[in-house]
């Protein structure tokens, strides 16, 4: 018992330990904020390497990406009903998150 509480005092929990449906959700953020006009292209492929590079992304298993593209799926739902100052918001954190 002693063992399991030291290393999980010494561990840090980064960015990078963020959960599958996190990520996926960023991701559909930003494709949300290009296709509303907010990105152009390039700033839309920056971030998404950016969001793949911070969580590595292209690192994890198979069964992190199913778990990552549900939490897509499930933001573009949400996002369906949207008002444009919430989605200015949202692309303006983004923005200031990752450049």
């Amino acid at each position: 018992m002693l063992l399991i509480v030291t290393i999980l005092a010494t561990t840090n929990v980064s960015a990078k330990d963020r959960k599958a449906e996190e990520v996926g959700k960023e991701f559909a953020q930003v494709t949300a904020c290009h296709l509303a006009g907010k990105y152009n292209t390039g700033t839309k492929n920056i971030l998404n390497l950016r969001i793949i590079d911070d969580n590595n992304v292209d690192k994890k298993g198979g069964w992190w990406k199913v778990g990552m593209k549900a939490g897509q799926n499930k933001e573009f739902k949400r996002l369906d009903n949207t008002n444009d100052l919430e989605l200015a918001i949202m692309c303006g954190i983004l923005k200031d998150r990752y450049l």
